[in-house]
């Protein structure tokens, strides 16, 4: 599920930008741009980090699948990958186990935008500036 929404939350935030791109001067080719993209809709280096993210969860996937990862070993993987994912907004946690509920309230994507503009990766911070 954390992966999930950690896959949802970039593209999400990139749509928001070209519509209000768009909103602003009307013009479509914000919106063919994001199909020019080596990860369709996603800025680089985001596509990349979000397509190694899932290629890394599959694999700890497939090993427990196949029996030869314990669920609980994977389970510490992906979330020790999470919590090293710079490209995830911190505020939302997704790499912490005791965060048990993730809900995008007003107050937590506030404070996502916080994050974008004085600690997230510039690539990132990018995404976020209004």
């Amino acid at each position: 599920m954390r992966v999930w929404e950690s896959t949802s939350i970039m593209p999400t935030v990139t749509i928001d930008r070209a519509y209000r791109t768009f909103m602003a001067n009307r013009d479509e080719q914000v919106f063919r741009d994001l199909e020019k993209r080596d990860v369709p809709g996603l800025p680089a280096p985001v596509g990349q980090d979000i397509s190694a993210l899932l290629a890394f969860t599959r694999g700890i996937c497939q090993q427990v699948e196949a029996g030869t990862l314990d669920a609980k070993d994977g389970s510490k993987q992906l979330f020790a990958r999470l919590q090293q994912s710079d490209f995830l907004p911190a505020p939302f946690e997704l790499g912490s186990p005791d965060n048990k509920c993730f809900e995008a309230t007003p107050a937590l994507i506030q404070s996502a935008v916080a994050w974008a503009a004085e600690d997230a990766p510039e690539h990132i911070a990018q995404l976020f500036a209004r």
